[in-house]
């Protein structure tokens, strides 16, 4: 049950934000795209593709964190599946 708390708390944060950064994270995290491929679907340069994937990690974070943890503690390029992933088996279920 609690997982599933998990998962409706990050896809609702996800629905929160701005539409180039949820699309990006969405593709990459998710649909697991890479940058070059989400840059030619966007129309966009694949370093823009790069920062706003990592402007919405650092966003869902915040947005998902109770005491605001800064995005330094966390591992640079953990994929949003991570953020409510099983422990045990390292991805979402």
């Amino acid at each position: 049950m609690e997982q599933r708390e998990s998962s409706a708390q990050l896809w609702a944060a996800i629905r929160r934000l701005e539409e180039p950064f949820r699309i990006a994270l969405v593709l990459a995290d998710i649909e697991e795209l890479d940058y070059d491929t989400i840059a030619a679907i966007e129309g966009v340069a694949a370093g823009t593709v790069k920062s706003r994937v990592s402007r919405a990690r650092s966003r869902l974070y915040a947005m998902l964190s109770p005491e605001k943890v800064s995005t330094e503690s966390q591992t640079p390029g953990t994929p949003v599946a991570s953020v409510s992933s099983n422990p045990k088996t390292g991805g979402m279920s």
